[in-house]
This record gives structure tokens, C-alpha cells and sequence, in this order.
């Protein structure tokens, strides 16, 4: 006998679905700004407020900039993954099993790396822009966020509520041996 509506079992279904769709799209958005970088690059160039960009940046520049762009989305990568798992609990009646809680603590352990990630990222991608400009006009820029907060207290959160999830499987599995 189910202890999840069969509601919250459909839409769990739907959801791992969503999840997979929106790996796809992550990796689809990672190739348009990795293999397409220069107008990119040309958006942040005027975000951090260079009007002139008498300098063309090197090849070496754009490929570290490439790969940054991987590097910033792998942890969206992980929390997707985690949610596809996550929902595929939830759809499979294993609301309170160890798989549920690893993959929440997994979205929780993504979201912090994620607002990490976001302060490295853009760190590294004005580094890369500038690296190839003439002397003086070099940036080195940090940027931390109320975004990159709301990512940090979502990942505990949800990293708290696995670690707790943990614990309560746990101790059902304890009082389930007692009877």
C-alpha cells in the first residue's frame, strides 16, 4: 500500500522529466556560450564598463573562458541530477529512504557549491576578458550578490533537511526493529 497520493506520485513522475529536460537545456546552454564566446564576451566587456575594446583577446583567453563556463555549470549539472533522483523517489513511494536523502543532501551540497561557483565565475571570466588588454587597463573583479546569498541558505537548508531525513530513517529503522 502507497503512502504518497497518487497525485504527488504523478507529479513526481512529471517533475524527474523536468529535470531531465532541464539537464538538456543546461547542456545545451553551456555549447551556445562555450562554442559562441565572442559576443558573449562583448556583453561583459560592457556590463563591467569597457567602451573601448581596442584589443582582441587570445586564443588561450578564449579557451579558459570556454571552460569556465563548464566549470560554473557543473554544479547546476549536480542539483539537476540530484532532482531528477530526488523525484524519482518521491514517484517510486520512497519518500523516506536513504535514496531521498542522499539526493536532497546532494541539492544542498550543489546550491552551496553553486554560490561559490557563481563569485569564481564571474571573477574568472573578467580575468580571461582582460588578460590580452594593454597594460592599465587589466581587471580583476569580485562580485558577490544577494543572488549568490539566496543560493548559499537554500543549499544548507536543503543540505540540513537530508542530514535530518538521514537521521529519521534511521531511527524508523530502529523502532521498526524494536516491534
Amino acid at each position: 500500500m502507497p503512502s504518497l497520493p497518487n497525485r504527488t506520485r504523478r507529479l513526481s513522475q512529471i517533475l524527474s522529466l523536468v529535470s531531465l529536460f532541464a539537464l538538456a537545456v543546461l547542456f545545451l546552454t553551456g555549447a551556445l556560450l562555450s562554442f559562441q564566446p565572442d559576443h558573449h564576451m562583448a556583453e561583459l566587456a560592457q556590463e563591467i564598463g569597457i567602451t573601448d575594446m581596442s584589443w582582441t583577446p587570445s586564443r588561450l583567453a578564449v579557451t579558459l573562458w570556454s571552460l569556465s563556463i563548464w566549470v560554473s555549470l557543473a554544479p547546476l549539472f549536480y542539483v539537476f541530477w540530484h532532482m531528477y533522483r530526488l523525484f524519482r523517489a518521491f514517484a517510486g513511494d520512497a519518500a523516506l529512504s536513504t535514496q531521498a536523502s542522499t539526493a536532497i543532501r546532494g541539492i544542498g551540497a550543489g546550491f552551496l557549491v553553486k554560490a561559490l561557483m557563481q563569485v569564481l565565475s564571474h571573477t574568472w571570466e573578467v580575468l580571461f576578458l582582460t588578460m590580452d588588454a594593454p597594460q592599465g587597463q587589466r581587471q580583476l573583479s569580485v562580485a558577490f550578490g544577494l543572488e549568490d546569498l539566496i543560493f548559499a541558505l537554500a543549499g544548507g537548508m536543503m543540505l540540513v533537511i537530508g542530514v535530518v531525513l538521514t537521521q529519521a530513517i534511521a531511527i524508523k529503522q530502529e523502532n521498526e526493529a524494536f516491534v
